[in-house]
Parts: C-alpha cells; sequence; structure tokens
C-alpha cells in the first residue's frame, strides 16, 4: 500500500498537471490497488482490472469497468462488471476531481460461482500527465447481493486503486465538420458590388 501511495505521489509531482476537458474523447485503462471484505472477519489483499469511458460534456462522462477483488483468508472473489456514471465536481481543477457510481452484474465466488447484483460508488482524483496519458486514484465501495439457496446474501467490499488511463483520439460529432465549414463559409464577406461610374451632365 506504501508503495502504491508512492507511486501516486511521483506520477503526480512529474507530471504536467493541467485540467482536462474530455468532452468528447474515449480513454481506457487499468487498476491495480487494495480491497478490504466487510463479510464475516475483515480481509483484505490486491485487486486489479480494466475500463473504458466517453466523456458526454466537460462534466458527465459514462463508461464500463471490471474489477476483480479476491482475498487472501478466504475463497471469496467478487468481480464487478459495471456500467458507470461520472460527474465531473470541479472541471477547473488541476486534480480532476469526480464522484462516480455504477450498477451491473457481478460473479462471486465462495464455495461455487454464482451471480448476483453489484452496485458501486466512489470519488476519485485524475491527474493529466500529457496530452494522452492520465494518472487517477480511487476509493469505491462495493455491494454484491443475490440469493444463496433461498436466502438473501451480500457483501460489502471497500477499495483503493491506482488507474492508468490513455486518451489516444477524440471522437468528432456527426456531421460536426460539415456545419463548421458551412458556418466558416457563410462568414466569408461577400465581395463589393462595382459601382457604375456617374453619368457627367452636358
Amino acid at each position: 500500500m506504501r508503495k502504491l501511495l508512492l507511486a501516486v505521489l511521483l506520477c503526480s509531482c512529474s507530471a504536467a498537471v493541467q485540467a482536462e476537458d474530455f468532452t468528447r474523447r474515449s480513454g481506457f485503462g487499468l487498476s491495480g490497488g487494495t480491497d478490504l471484505s466487510f463479510k464475516g472477519n475483515s480481509d483484505s489483499d490486491l485487486s486489479w482490472g480494466f475500463w473504458a469511458k466517453t466523456g458526454l460534456s466537460k462534466r458527465w462522462t459514462v463508461g464500463f469497468s471490471y474489477e476483480n477483488l479476491h482475498f487472501n483468508g478466504s475463497e471469496l472473489r467478487v468481480q464487478p462488471q459495471l456500467v458507470n456514471v461520472l460527474y465531473q465536481l470541479d472541471p477547473k481543477s488541476l486534480w480532476n476531481p469526480n464522484l462516480h457510481a455504477g450498477a451491473g452484474l457481478a460473479t462471486v465466488s465462495d464455495s461455487g460461482n454464482r451471480a448476483a447484483l453489484g452496485l458501486n460508488a466512489g470519488i476519485a482524483f485524475e491527474i493529466v500527465n500529457t496530452d494522452h496519458t492520465t494518472w487517477g486514484l480511487s476509493a469505491d465501495y462495493y455491494w454484491a447481493g443475490g440469493k444463496t439457496g433461498g436466502t438473501a446474501d451480500a457483501y460489502q467490499l471497500a477499495g483503493l486503486s491506482l488507474k492508468i488511463g490513455f486518451w489516444p483520439v477524440a471522437i468528432p460529432l456527426i456531421g460536426h465538420e460539415q456545419a463548421a465549414a458551412k458556418t466558416a463559409e457563410a462568414k466569408v464577406e461577400a465581395p463589393a458590388a462595382v459601382q457604375a461610374a456617374p453619368v457627367a451632365k452636358p
């Protein structure tokens, strides 16, 4: 855990930190960190996953994430596969903080494999260190619930992860270039009309 935090500090210090507008930009990346289970005796281990998302506006982003949360002292492993919505708290901030929540399917493996409802909520910070890469730190709460043998069963988990992201290209809106070209053409001034020379009076 100390190595994870140290890596975040080194990346943030060496980064050319800047605020970023993710509108019409798509990114993908990897995550790795540690997680904690509140089911029975508390247990923790390393976790990993991947994600992808697209910016809708300066404040709103949607995406998908997969996390593999497993634990040392038990056979428990929870794998949430979630559709996420992210809200940018302050688009002008150099830390690009966001609140996020997700819902979807969670595969729970303890004594056997079963599908469960998965929910997630958390807060994250994204540090933009180049035009195409970001580093982030995310704190999350996970809930995975379902029925085992007709009995309701649920798991509550917490995670802290380091995320690296790649933002290769911006996505143009359909017809956006054509509309911009027409607007530019409309702004071109029409050539001034040639005035006829005045007729001299006799």
